[in-house]
């Protein structure tokens, strides 16, 4: 992702309007994990399957069946990047230990052309 994109991210996680959300991307009462607000700030929309399945990430009119976490790769981040956020968001009740880390590890995350 690029800088302006990493700077967007922090400053939605750090907006108190932004409902936090666990385990899932956009849960039903719109809390977001920190890769929801991600998706969201980026137009890529998540969407309900059905009433038993999680909101699912979306891109390119295709939703992931399996996972409710988006594709390796996106916005540039590998898994392990990926996973450090999931693991940051679903075990604490703020986004303030995922900003923490995203400032911490942001040559994980920007990579300019």
């Amino acid at each position: 992702m690029t800088q302006e994109q990493f700077d967007e991210w922090i400053a939605a996680l750090e907006d108190p309007k932004v409902k936090k959300g666990k385990f899932r991307l956009k849960d039903k009462e719109g809390g977001l994990c920190c890769l929801g607000v991600l998706a969201e700030i980026n137009n890529v929309p998540c969407r309900e399957i059905d009433e038993t399945r999680m909101y699912m990430f979306k891109s390119d009119n295709t939703l992931r069946e399996a996972s409710s976490i988006p594709p390796e790769g996106w916005m540039g981040m590998d898994w392990i990047a990926q996973d450090a956020v999931m693991d940051l968001n679903d075990n604490n009740d703020t986004f303030k230990p995922v900003i923490e880390y995203l400032k911490e590890n942001k040559k994980e995350f920007v990579k300019e052309e």
